[in-house]
């Protein structure tokens, strides 16, 4: 009896073009905030190399770990998510930022979507603001407003700075 030789090849294209309109409103509905970067269909196939043959895994028992580099168009985004679009059912994947890629699990093979919030420095800048109104100082120095760092601290003012 000759030996099956076999292989597992993992696909993914950009379907932006061939997702039909449901699909497309029915993700972009599921996301609040987030932008649309670009819709995949990612398909893993099980090749029998001795006979030439193939099929089409829908589904595998164990996770298949994924690595997609981010556009380069998007890497100034934040809040990356995978969006997986499966028999109907949405769900957003558990997704690990390394570097300029996005690692996620899965074990269904269909359409998916990459999705990520715009980076806005104004919103940023805005929180740092308002992290520091909030903010209340500790120690605040002397009854003139000067600060010794150079000055031993007595007992006094180590127990005064350790009760605020």
């Amino acid at each position: 009896m000759k030996p099956l030789t076999m292989e597992l090849e993992l696909n993914i294209t950009d379907n932006g073009n061939t997702i039909n309109g449901s699909q497309r409103l029915g993700i972009e509905n599921f996301l609040e905030d987030q932008s649309i970067a670009m819709y995949l269909d990612i398909e893993l196939k099980l090749k029998n190399i001795t006979n030439n043959t193939e099929t089409l895994l829908v589904n595998t028992q164990n996770p298949v770990k994924i690595k997609i580099e981010i556009p380069s168009n998007m890497r100034r985004g934040r809040d990356y998510k995978i969006i997986r679009l499966h028999k109907g059912v949405i769900e957003i994947l558990d997704t690990v930022l390394e570097g300029n890629y996005l690692v996620f699990e899965t074990d269904r093979f269909s359409q998916y979507a990459l999705s990520y919030k715009t980076y806005n420095e104004k919103d940023e800048s805005d929180k740092s603001t308002k992290a520091l109104e909030n903010h209340i100082a500790y120690i605040k120095g002397y009854e003139d407003e000067t600060f010794r760092p150079e000055n031993n601290i007595t007992r006094a003012e180590a127990a005064e700075s350790s009760t605020k």
